[in-house]
């Protein structure tokens, strides 16, 4: 799974994590990463899943180089998406599973160039766009989801599918029912773009208010003391 470390702890067991499971804002378990502890039916690990199973909730997957019957087991456990695929081969043995493909484009990996050649008119509905990581740094200078969206066309994915997998797949996928879509009832959330191939941002909106025009803030910052209150944690 996903970690987050505090300074009094470096493992999070699966009783750590009862009461935060069952929160409205928590969508599932991230990152199932000890496919050998779960493939051995580590007892915590299996405990996890149960737990996050039976509150009806997603788990995100971890699973470079699973293929096979591990990996039909991986998938039988619950874990429903992975962003580790790096070849074709492996997005087509997760997509006849029944699993999602997060397309990543991060700082420490880039797999859209080679993902992208799986992308078909049939499957383009399992596929979605993450960064995994991605340093503050290179967010500045390429952008974020905006960069995983440029990346897909240039690499020849359909400009339409592409933004399909950044929005509507995605809120799918994570039960968003007010996401992804400009839609009577769904949230007034809008990126308004240039063009469609250099997704250029001209102005970006949340709840129906103009938030950002040409990469300029129009809001307030934050207050200090929500900054404040995050700046205690660290990811590895």
């Amino acid at each position: 799974m996903g970690w987050t470390f505090y300074p009094e702890s470096a493992h999070l067991q699966a009783d750590d994590l009862s009461e935060l499971i069952a929160e409205p804002e928590v969508l599932g378990l991230a990152e199932l990463m000890n496919v050998p502890g779960l493939l051995a039916c580590d007892e915590d690990i299996l405990k996890k899943v149960l737990m996050t199973r039976r509150c009806g909730k997603l788990i995100d997957g971890h699973s470079p180089l699973t293929s096979g019957a591990d990996l039909s087991a991986y998938a039988l456990s619950g874990v429903d998406s992975d962003h580790e695929c790096s070849t074709e081969n492996e997005v087509e043995e997760r997509i006849s599973r029944g699993m999602v493909i997060f397309m990543r484009e991060g700082s420490a990996g880039q797999n859209v160039s080679v993902l992208s050649r799986a992308v078909t008119s049939r499957n383009s509905r399992f596929f979605c766009l993450c960064t995994d990581d991605a340093s503050p740094d290179d967010v500045l200078a390429k952008g974020h989801i905006n960069n995983v969206v440029r990346r897909a066309i240039a690499c020849g994915v359909d400009p339409i599918e592409v933004f399909r997998m950044a929005t509507i797949n995605t809120a799918l996928h994570f039960g968003l029912k007010n996401k992804g879509a400009i839609a009577p009832g769904r949230d007034a959330d809008l990126v308004v773009l240039d063009d469609l191939e250099n997704v250029n941002v001209k102005s970006v909106w949340v709840a129906g208010k103009q938030i950002a025009e040409h990469g300029r803030m129009l809001t307030d910052e934050p207050d200090s003391h929500t900054l404040a209150a995050t700046g205690n944690t660290c990811r590895d």
